[in-house]
């Protein structure tokens, strides 16, 4: 009977493992696994990161191109001018119309550079938009040399051939936000030094300033 009882004991199939190891290996598993994506994982960061830097860096520069290029359009007049042939010291904008009592005469953007520094000769252009961003009456150019042909110093005077068409709209452009007025009419300047190759130096929008006679 011990005999047998002692072979039924050898022959039991069942093998039961050590918790211990087997808790081992697994940590060891796991440990290798993790071992072997820190590469990766600090890859995907270097690249994220990259990719972050250089789409900053692209905004920025983008931003300044267009900001140099006179693509933005700035909600006031600036307080200076700087292009490649001529510097705008002070400049003034304002609107007018040639009879004060009369309400159907059409109520015009003029702009008047006032003090002006000549580095060589060359042409401004100077384009009057209104709030849809169409061209208003002709295109003016002023050619200067060491002063404006036109006036034979540093200060000029460009007027706009169309307007708002009367008082009441002028007041809604001033006034009113939600309408056809509520964008701001705007004025680009754009510089040449033969006439032919134009560069934009600025787009501003016109303030519904107070109307001056003339």
């Amino acid at each position: 009977m011990s005999e047998n009882s002692s072979n039924n004991n050898n022959s039991d199939p069942t093998i039961k493992g050590d918790p211990l190891s087997d808790s081992n290996d697994a940590a060891q598993s796991r440990k290798k696994i993790t071992s072997q994506n820190k590469p990766f994982t600090l890859f995907v960061i270097l690249i994220c990161g990259f990719s972050i830097s250089y789409l900053s860096l692209k905004f920025i520069s983008l931003k300044n191109d267009i900001k140099n290029k006179g693509g933005l359009i700035l909600d006031t007049p600036p307080n200076k001018i700087e292009g490649a042939t001529i510097k705008i010291t002070d400049l003034e904008c304002h609107w007018e119309k040639y009879n004060l009592n009369d309400d159907l005469n059409p109520i015009i953007p003029a702009l008047t550079f006032k003090s002006s520094k000549f580095i060589k000769s060359g042409y401004l252009q100077i384009l009057f938009m209104n709030s849809s961003g169409k061209i208003q009456g002709d295109p003016n150019i002023i050619r200067y040399d060491t002063k404006f042909i036109d006036t034979g110093n540093d200060e000029v005077t460009i007027k706009s051939t169309k307007g708002i068409a009367n008082m009441l709209e002028f007041m809604d452009y001033r006034t009113l936000k939600e309408d056809y007025y509520s964008e701001k009419w705007t004025i680009t300047i754009k510089e040449s030094a033969d006439g032919s190759q134009w560069s934009t130096l600025t787009s501003f929008k016109i303030p519904g300033s107070p109307i001056t006679n003339t």
